[in-house]
């Protein structure tokens, strides 16, 4: 899925103030992903997100094939 960050003040789970928002892009529109201290580590935090969800598409796939042996 494609994510979008947004340049706006937003407070992160910890209480602190954050500069950058990021929001997951949906068939239904836009969903909060979370509050980043910048954008440069939002843009940081989506690259993490996608390779989790890389990683485990892959792993999803392995998976399936040892349950099919």
């Amino acid at each position: 899925m494609p994510y979008e960050v947004v340049k706006k003040p937003c407070t992160m789970a910890s209480g602190k103030r954050g500069q950058a928002v990021i929001y997951k892009l949906t068939d239904s529109g836009k969903e909060y992903v979370s509050c980043q201290v910048s954008e440069q580590v939002a843009y940081s935090v989506i690259s993490q997100i996608e390779a989790s969800e890389k990683a485990e598409k892959h792993l999803s796939r392995i998976t399936e094939q040892v349950q099919s042996q």
